[in-house]
């Protein structure tokens, strides 16, 4: 656990009302951090799910599209070169 946590673990088992004036400014000022970094890191997962839906769909018609060029070649190989075994 890292000092910040743990002083703001200790600052929060007192009552707001309870702590002197000074604190209040403090305090808004780590939630509006704290909900900065959280937002940060929901856009940061989001935009990282929404990368690898994008890779897995683009890998899935790249098969796709690769599978058909494949047979597509072999049946213009076989049309050109012709049956061995006939």
């Amino acid at each position: 656990m890292n000092a910040t946590t743990a002083a703001m673990m200790k600052i929060g088992q007192y009552e707001p009302k309870n702590l002197p004036s000074g604190f209040t400014p403090t305090l808004h000022f780590i939630h509006r951090i704290t909900r900065t970094l959280n937002d940060i890191r929901y856009h940061i997962i989001g935009f990282r799910n929404v990368s690898t839906s994008i890779i897995f769909k683009s890998l899935d018609f790249f098969g796709d599209y690769c599978g058909i060029i494949i047979v597509y070649a072999g049946s213009m190989f076989i049309n050109f070169v012709g049956y061995p075994y006939i």
